[in-house]
């Protein structure tokens, strides 16, 4: 499992990989988050990124894939930080959060 020290190196290369125009390396970040998770320094080093707030905007991407796999993250993400990530996700522009909710709803409908 990767500690702290070991996330801050990979996650320069992660944040990037999420804004990327690359659909394939936007997809592979939002898998490599959701995996991450798992360790709690992890996820708190990946807070410090502002990721979820880099992550909301991708559940309106394009590709169906990546808003699948940038749910996940977010899924994974607020499963392990449940009121910490909370308070990050409603500070998401008023009108990002009602297009992600409504993108939500279709996707688990």
């Amino acid at each position: 499992m990767l500690k702290i020290s070991q996330i801050g190196k990979k996650s320069c290369f992660l944040v990037p990989q999420l804004q990327s125009p690359n659909e394939e390396n936007r997809e592979s970040a939002c898998t490599s988050i959701a995996n991450f998770v798992s360790d709690k320094g992890t996820v708190r080093g990946l807070l410090q990124l502002n990721v979820v707030k880099i992550l909301g905007p991708l559940v309106l991407d394009p590709s169906w894939n990546i808003r699948l796999r940038a749910l996940g993250a977010l899924r994974c993400i607020q499963a392990s930080q449940f009121t910490f990530v909370s308070l990050q996700m409603n500070t998401l522009k008023k009108k990002n959060k009602s297009l992600i909710l409504k993108q939500m709803l279709i996707i688990m409908s």
